[in-house]
């Protein structure tokens, strides 16, 4: 993340995710794209796993009760 000065949200989500270290974050000021790119590509990102099998067969019985 490089959050845009004055974009709270932005600053909030980069600050939060940069402490998960989920994702880095530098402010604008200080960025030095050669290491920076580097400290980045060291973080997980947002990792999700989904059982398609588990959540279709979930929606079925849902639309089964209803029906």
């Amino acid at each position: 993340f490089i959050p845009t000065p004055g974009q709270i949200e932005q600053e909030y989500l980069s600050q939060y995710h940069n402490s998960l270290g989920t994702f880095y974050s530098v402010s604008q000021d200080v960025i030095h794209l050669k290491t920076d790119v580097l400290k980045a590509a060291e973080r997980t990102g947002i990792t999700r796993e989904c059982d398609v099998k588990k959540t279709v067969e979930n929606i079925l019985g849902i639309i089964k009760e209803k029906t």
